[in-house]
């Protein structure tokens, strides 16, 4: 038979229990709502940096935003479809979405016409994610626009993307050389990525329209900071004779 004292020491020690216990769940609670709150604060401040950073950061604030992708993928979202937005916060955010999976192709390309000097390499990187898509938007916004600056631009990017196509167009040598001057000319503030040209001009070129791209690009990397220019590991620079 349970004595009295037995079961007023079953009583408070289950009291003690119960209130330790509720302590406990009270504390990770606590703790748990500390550390989401945190989390969030940092990726919300990783995705401000994300819009507002120099076109150069874009690739490493992506990275650094990879750990919060989930938290971070609705406001992205919500970026790219403001139409009130600032356009390089608008650019960057779908840059970051592209690298997670959600391609806004139609805005990537846009971005092309009137992004900010140096942007290409992002817009690049983001378009091969959905590549072909990229690539017939380009043809067709190349065919409409009617400011070489513009055109260069698109070939630029079509170039980057593996379609030599629009390039050899637009600067083969011919009675106007409006868009191949303005390749030239302007290259160096809508370059792609530096270590692609190797591979681009590398390749023995036959055709008259290749050979017209590769001097025209030869030409344009004149106009190029020394300090830009990629470095392998042997301290040679493109490797393009």
């Amino acid at each position: 038979m349970i004595s009295g004292r037995s079961c007023g020491l079953a009583r408070f020690y289950g009291t003690w229990g119960s209130a330790i216990l509720a302590v406990l769940l009270m504390l990770a609670g606590g703790s748990w709502w500390l550390w989401d709150t945190t989390q969030q604060r940092n990726s919300d401040s990783i995705v401000d940096n994300l819009r507002t950073t120099a076109p150069v950061l874009v690739k490493s604030a992506i990275d650094n935003l990879r750990p919060y992708r989930l938290r971070t993928i609705q406001k992205l979202k919500e970026t790219v479809a403001n139409e009130s937005a600032e356009r390089q916060h608008q650019l960057h955010a779908a840059c970051a979405l592209a690298e997670f999976g959600e391609v806004p192709v139609d805005l990537l390309v846009d971005h092309i016409a009137f992004g900010l000097d140096g942007e290409c390499p992002n817009i690049v990187r983001a378009l091969r994610f959905a590549k072909d898509d990229a690539l017939s938007q380009i043809a067709a916004r190349l065919k409409e626009a009617s400011v070489p600056a513009e055109r260069v631009r698109f070939a630029t990017v079509a170039m980057h993307l593996g379609d030599l196509a629009p390039a050899c167009g637009i600067l083969a040598l011919q009675e106007d050389p409006e868009d191949r001057t303005t390749f030239i000319h302007t290259y160096y503030k809508w370059p792609g990525d530096f270590n692609e040209l190797a591979t681009i001009l590398g390749n023995n070129i036959t055709d008259a329209a290749l050979g017209d791209l590769r001097s025209a690009v030869c030409a344009a990397l004149g106009y190029v900071e020394l300090g830009r220019w990629p470095r392998t590991s042997g301290g040679a620079g493109l490797g393009v004779a």
